[in-house]
Parts: C-alpha cells; structure tokens; sequence
C-alpha cells in the first residue's frame, strides 16, 4: 500500500503511515518521545490474530472516557487520490473510506491486540476445497445510508467493478487470484466488469451468502477481504468517476460535502447499527477536512490552544523537524505525540527504462546524501536507515546489506562505477511532490550530492494529489523519485510482487526494473503453500533484485505524529486515527 504522509512525501516526495501492522502505545499515554532518536523499530510488530465469530459480533469494544459530540477537525497539505474503495490505495484515503464504508473483513483492538475480525460478514470466511473455495457469510442489519440492507450482490457487484478499465492502480489480489493471473491485464483479459455480465467465480445464492471459487488453494483471503476491494457498492448509486469523490455510505460516517482540494465534511450516518459492526465508533459529531496548508501551518494549528486547534489533527502528518523542540518540550507531549501503527519502507527509485546501465545506477546509489536528507527531516527522529524494500515487521525479514554505502556518500567509489558505465548523464531529472518549501530543501542536498560526481539535477515538482499517478504513468520523463510501500499484511508477498513485478505496470513497479527470470521466480514463489518457505525465497529473491539496483534504500519510518490537545484519539497506534477519534 502506497502512503502519502508529510514529514517524507512532502519534504520530499511523499512520506510516513500505513495501514495493516500493529506499532505501539496510543495518544493519551506517554509515548516518551526524545528529540533525535529513531523511534524503536522491531521484528514481530505485525503480529495479527485471527479473530473469532463472537470478537467479530458488534459493537466494538469500549473506550474508556470515551463519548459522543464535537467536531474533529483534519487537516493535510493535500486532498486524497482517491476515495472510490474499489480505487483506493493510499493509506490516508483508506482512513477515510474506512469511516465511510466497511469490507468482508476488518481490523479491531482487543486487550490492546490487533485482531482481524468479520466486518460485514459473520466471521473472518470459511475455507473449503483446499482454499479453493470461501464463503462468506453476512450480518443482518447491515444498512445503507438510506437504510437499504447490504446484500451480497452488492458486495460482488464491487469486487466486479474492480475488473473495469481504470481501476488497475487498486489493490489486484482479487482479480488475480479469482481469474488465475499473474497481472490485472491479464486478468481484465478474462472479466472486463460488470457491464460484461457477472464474474463466474462469484456466487451469490441468496442476499447473505457469497462464495469465491479460485482456481488454485488461496490462503490470505481473509485479509484481502479486509481492503476497500471487498466493499459493496450498490449499483443504482454507482456515479462512475464521481464516485471517487463521494462513495455511498454503509459506514458511521457519510460524505455531506467534498470540494475537490478544498474542503470535505464527514457527518453521522443515521442508519449506522453499531452492534452490527466490531471495528468502528460515532463519537464526532463531524469531521470537517481542510486541504491546501503548508506542512508548518498545520502542525502550528495543531500545538495552538486558540481556535479549533485543540480538536484539529492531520492523516497525513508526521512532526515537522522545525518544530521537533518545541513537542519534545512541552510537558503534555503525552496527551499530544502517538507513533501510527506500522512501518513503511522508504526508497528513491531509479527508472531503469531511462538509467539503463547498472554501473551507472550503483554510483547514484553511492553518491548519495542519506544522512543529509534525513537531517533535514530532523535527523534519527524520521527513521532508521533503510537497507531493504522489506520492512523489519515482515515474516521472514533479514536484516542485510547489498552495498554498505556510507551513509553520507562515497564520492570516490560513485565515481568508480561512473568510469565503468557505458551510459553517460550530464543531467538527472528528479520528480517530487509540490506543496512544501521543504521539498525544495530536499532537491537542493540531491543536487549538492550529485554536482561532486558531475551530475546536474533538474527538479520537477508535481501536483500532490496525482504525484502517484504522475510517476506511474508510462513513458514518464522522470529519473528518479522517492516513493514507499507498507505491506497490506505482514507478510513480503504484499510487498515485493507489487513494487517489483514488471508485469503489475509502472504504478506499481515504479523503478521498471523487468528480468524475465524474476518473473518465473515470482510465479515459483507464489505457487509456495509454507508461509514460512515463501517468505524466505521471497526475501533471496529481494537480494538478487537489489543487486541491480532498481532502487536506493532510503528509510524504516514510523515517526511520531501530533494532534490537538483536546482530541483522543484511541485506535491512532493500532489502526485509524479517525475511528473513535473524540473531544475530550
């Protein structure tokens, strides 16, 4: 899963959350941040239980101190890309939809525990024919906006849309898995959506049940079942295109207002039930959304006790180095700081279609100013330094180390691989999110680091809200770019796949790194039954990737973030920061 967060994407091209692990304490404990250290990052984060048929009854566990009223006020540099479920796969825009619109499968808190539970359905599904086969089965008084039940064919009729022309930069575990594919081309080859009739593989034999059938034994689908792929929409509601601004809603909250860029206000949904649903809560009154603010701006609102800053957070905000000392001081950073769940990986990647040499892309590597970039973004406090595109709460991850760059570059050794390359550049064209006069102070540190090996930087800022979608385009014009993945389960077959695989598009594959003997590797692994045998070849699989160099390593983040001192924000550590957000 793509993220979007401030204190990386727009200091430099994009930035830190994510979506699926577990990290640590929430806000309203003391998170004891310290200025310039890294916050602790350690293998077994991840852990998720499975949940049981009762944990997935509603409504979700209570919250202590907890209750109803106010306004929430969230506030990001940038409007989301896309709101759609079937679209959505940025984490800030999943934060939202979340509160919109529910899936098969979820993840709630219990004991303080991560735990995947049913959502929309009875349980987490029940597997037959070797995971051929799973059925789902739904909840009654499950309802609409308008109060309409949720049905299964409503729940098909999504995951079918997901087929269509434009929809290839969502999650695909669903189309592939469900058609036999390697790619979403060539699933879309064998469904092309629900203008072509039903999709085979799915039955609904009555409102409450739906069952997949896969042509090969599917072992995560409970976990698939829990993103926006999985949500229903109803098809008399189904706006096309503008559905990405306004989703109908199945959620506690639905959409009132969305000006694209501007403004977007979430209220209560009436018809919500809570006892039908284990995951969500309607305590705010509203959320009313703000976009368009510099990164400075926004954390200042959110330390400030006049106006609506006491009730005022962000989705996409880590603390902006600027302002590290003044947070670290203050005596209630406790009751204001949480760390977000999860860990993304960070990375520039290298476009191989354009940098074609390999000796060339090693010297970038090797000229480049790690430590002076993470400097800016407040030195250790942003992250550890990242090695791998696997993140440390992976099953499976290895700690290991194809260069040892120095972390301030070696120019010496830069300069040795640029005398072996045939490929020469006088000129790299760098991409990197608009919004943010640090993003500035980024380009001016890759400049410095690379006029030492005789390489001139030319900086291309693009617009925020389709910064993804720009250096995902084919053919586009751009070197190098900074971008991250957090995995949408624990596990390294939601993460190499999908930034790696030639075959998924540049969307995903962002570097264009193509080996045909990595794909058949792909295919070899996926066909793997062990968990724990899949893991590992897909981690000897990374390293041998690694050594081409599609990408520089950049960093392990799980920052710190910041919110008004009035709001509590419970399942900020474990899950949403929306959900059960409320004024003290």
């Amino acid at each position: 899963m793509r993220t979007m967060s401030r204190a990386l994407c727009a200091a430099i091209a994009a930035s830190t959350s994510l979506a699926v692990l577990s990290a640590c304490s929430s806000a309203g404990g003391n998170t004891g941040t310290q200025h310039g250290k890294a916050p602790a990052i350690k293998a077994g984060q991840s852990a998720v239980r499975m949940g049981t048929e009762a944990e997935s009854h509603g409504p979700a566990p209570v919250i202590s101190g907890a209750g109803r009223g106010g306004t929430v006020t969230v506030l990001d540099t940038a409007d989301y890309d896309h709101l759609d479920p079937q679209k959505v796969y940025v984490s800030q825009g999943y934060d939202v939809l979340n509160m919109v619109d529910r899936q098969l499968t979820g993840y709630t808190v219990i004991n303080g525990q991560r735990v995947l539970v049913g959502d929309l359905a009875t349980n987490t599904g029940e597997a037959s024919d070797e995971g051929r086969t799973w059925t789902f089965h739904l909840k009654s008084g499950a309802t609409w906006q308008d109060g309409r039940a949720v049905t299964a064919q409503q729940v098909r009729y999504g995951i079918e849309r997901s087929f269509q022309k434009g929809f290839e930069n969502g999650p695909v575990y669903w189309q592939e898995w469900l058609t036999g594919t390697s790619t979403i081309t060539d699933a879309q080859k064998k469904y092309a959506g629900p203008a072509t009739g039903d999709m085979p593989a799915i039955v609904t034999p009555d409102a409450s049940t739906i069952v997949f059938h896969f042509p090969k034994p599917q072992s995560d689908v409970p976990f698939a079942a829990a993103l926006g792929t999985a949500s229903p929409v109803r098809k008399d509601k189904d706006t096309g295109s503008a559905y990405d601004l306004s989703p109908y809603s199945c959620g506690p909250y639905q959409i009132a207002a969305h000006t694209q860029n501007v403004s977007m206000k979430l209220v209560p949904n009436p018809h919500w039930k809570a006892d039908t649903d284990p995951i969500r809560y309607q305590y705010a009154d509203a959320y009313e959304f703000g976009f368009g603010k510099e990164l400075v701006n926004i954390d200042q609102q959110m330390l400030s006790t006049a106006g609506n800053g006491p009730t005022t957070m962000s989705l996409s905000n880590a603390i902006a180095p600027s302002l590290n000392d003044t947070v670290n001081n203050r005596a209630d950073r406790g009751s204001i700081a949480y760390q977000p769940q999860g860990i993304f990986g960070y990375w520039f990647a290298i476009n191989t279609a354009r940098i074609t040499d390999v000796n060339l892309r090693t010297a970038l590597l090797y000229a480049f100013p790690k430590e002076q970039l993470r400097q800016l973004q407040g030195g250790a406090f942003a992250g550890q330094y990242g090695t791998t595109v696997t993140t440390p709460d992976l099953l499976g991850y290895r700690d290991y180390d194809t260069f040892h760059a120095p972390a301030r570059g070696d120019v010496a050794t830069a300069q040795k691989y640029l005398a072996r390359s045939a490929q020469k550049l006088s000129t790299l064209v760098y991409a990197y999110r608009s919004g943010d006069g640090a993003g500035q102070q980024q380009v001016q540190v890759l400049a410095s680091a690379y006029a030492k090996i005789g390489i001139h930087v030319v900086a291309k800022p693009l617009d925020a809200t389709t910064y993804y979608d720009t250096i995902g385009a084919k053919g586009a014009p751009y070197d190098m770019f900074l971008t991250g993945w957090g995995a949408d389960w624990p596990s390294p077959s939601t993460v190499l796949p999908n930034v790696f695989d030639a075959r998924q598009g540049p969307w995903y594959d962002s570097s264009r790194f193509d080996s045909s003997a990595d794909t058949a590797e792909f295919d070899r692994i996926a066909a793997l039954s062990d968990s724990s045998a899949k893991a590992a070849a897909y981690i000897a699989l990374e390293k041998k990737i690694m050594a081409g160099v599609p990408v520089i390593p950049y960093l392990y983040s799980q920052g710190y973030q910041i919110h008004g001192v009035n709001l509590r924000l419970p399942r900020a550590a474990n899950g949403n920061p929306l959900n059960g957000a409320h004024v003290a």
